[in-house]
């Protein structure tokens, strides 16, 4: 790498969100009959890898924090973009500096690792068990490509774009690598980029705040639909109504407060959470009669208002209305 004169470096500051769809799978949970104590089990699956993914993706948060990178610089934590009606990006964490832009897939698992190829797939052995996974350096491979098609349209000269896998578990053995990107450890994060921090500098501020202001500009949420079939189960044998988030009682308005009928717990505003989970356990495409029968509400004000608030679509007019969500 060819080295340039001393540059300012800082520490970077990093807010990832938690995983939205943790929140949505546990209000499934609570709504599945007392019967299907199998299909609970599964969706509690669920939720303990996509917490153990988040929790690594804090553990790799945590060491970048304590890393120095060029200024300016900006970090996107879990980012995910629309790039058209059937493309998406999800990138673990996207680091954009003056020098280079560095695009890391994150995985917190045990045990021995084989990244096998032809296909390529992720092996992992643990306690004599073997699983297989989709390939993260496939996923690497799909996010590098979706990268240069979001910063194709700029016009603009851009540094060298790096990919990374990092294996953020410290009880995770690497049998059999792969040599298309590089592979790291956490505690070997530093050192990568202080090697990446040496490269000359190719943006100005200007630009990588054109950039920045271009990522977000595209950015949009991650949306699941139709998570009840998907997992096997009808939406209507599902528990209907508000649901507490302290316990599995329903939630009344009485006097103008939401509270719920058993643990007494008030809550704040719960329908637009409550219509956003419908909609995602179900179909994203509702009528309004529905809407307010599954989530026994006596008001029409009540669901309008919520509708104002998540910025839902309408779809056609009177009995033939819809609402949707904007993706």
């Amino acid at each position: 790498m060819k080295k340039t004169t001393t540059q300012s470096l800082s520490y970077p500051t990093i807010n990832r969100p938690l995983p939205q769809e943790i929140d949505l799978l546990k209000d499934f949970q609570k709504r599945l009959p007392e019967f299907m104590t199998d299909k609970y089990q599964e969706l509690e699956n669920q939720i303990k890898r996509i917490d153990s993914g988040y929790h690594g993706e804090l553990k790799i948060d945590g060491h970048l924090s304590t890393t120095l990178l060029p200024d300016p610089h900006f970090i996107f934590p879990g980012y995910h973009a629309k790039l058209s009606s059937k493309r998406y990006v999800q990138i673990d964490t996207l680091i954009l500096t003056p020098s280079y832009i560095l695009h890391l897939e994150i995985k917190n698992i045990r045990g021995k690792i084989e990244l096998l190829q032809n296909p390529s797939r992720l092996k992992r052995t643990s306690n004599l068990i073997e699983e297989y996974f989709s390939c993260p350096i496939t996923q690497l491979k799909r996010n590098h490509y979706a990268l240069h098609l979001i910063f194709r349209k700029l016009s603009i000269e851009l540094p060298p774009i790096y990919p990374a896998l990092i294996f953020a578990n410290r009880n995770c053995e690497i049998l059999t690598s792969d040599t298309r990107v590089p592979i790291f450890f956490p505690l070997q994060i530093e050192d990568h980029i202080s090697k990446l921090n040496q490269l000359p500098r190719i943006l100005t501020k200007q630009q990588l705040t054109k950039i920045r202001q271009h990522l977000q500009k595209i950015e949009s949420p991650y949306y699941q639909f139709d998570l009840a079939e998907k997992n096997g189960v009808g939406i209507l044998q599902l528990k209907r109504g508000v649901i507490c988030g302290t316990c599995n009682g329903l939630v009344r308005l009485n006097n103008r407060k939401w509270s719920c009928v058993e643990c007494q717990r008030v809550e704040i505003n719960p329908i637009p959470r409550t219509l956003q989970n419908l909609l995602q356990l179900s179909d994203d495409f509702q009528k309004p009669a529905f809407i307010r029968e599954w989530l026994q509400l006596r008001s029409q004000k009540v669901l309008y208002r919520a509708r104002k608030e998540l910025k839902l679509e309408v779809h056609s007019h009177g009995k033939g209305m819809k609402y949707r969500f904007r993706t």
